[in-house]
């Protein structure tokens, strides 16, 4: 007999068949990685046309160099699980509920980490905070990084 809900609807309890979460990792992380390069590259185009279309394309995969951004992984990771979903006939919804709190952590430890190496909490004069405080600490935890 199926559970009712808290909102007294009727729901049947059910779990994806064999490794459907486990394709859903296999297919979102790859592709999350890829949409996230994209969309840097596409938005900062002009740093990565090289003189041949090869040197471009190698330009392009240089993800060790930096440059990534996180909604063209959101955008091309949930568009593929999306296709998954339709293809195998489970519904979308039912996917994100289980993915959402994954990319949540995610992000939590991505903006913790941006902060730490200073890439967006910090003015360009070299001021922490908002309103020109210094905090030295930082500078001992994180020192300024070296031009290239």
């Amino acid at each position: 007999m199926p559970r009712s809900t808290a909102c007294g609807a009727r729901r049947r309890i059910s779990a994806f068949q064999g490794d459907t979460l486990t394709d859903v990792v296999l297919i979102g992380l790859p592709t999350a990685i890829i949409g996230a390069r994209l969309y840097y590259v596409f938005c900062h185009w002009s740093n990565y046309v090289g003189d041949t279309v090869w040197q471009t394309l190698w330009n392009w995969c240089k993800i060790w160099e930096g440059g990534t951004a996180i909604p063209g992984g959101l955008l091309l990771a949930t568009f593929c699980v999306w296709l998954y979903a339709r293809k195998k006939k489970i519904p979308f919804g039912a996917i994100m509920d289980c993915v959402v709190l994954g990319l949540l952590i995610g992000q939590i430890i991505g903006r913790w980490s941006n902060f730490m190496n200073r890439e967006v909490h910090r003015r360009g004069d070299g001021h922490l905070l908002p309103h020109g405080a210094h905090d030295r600490r930082h500078d001992v935890l994180c020192p300024p990084a070296v031009p290239v």
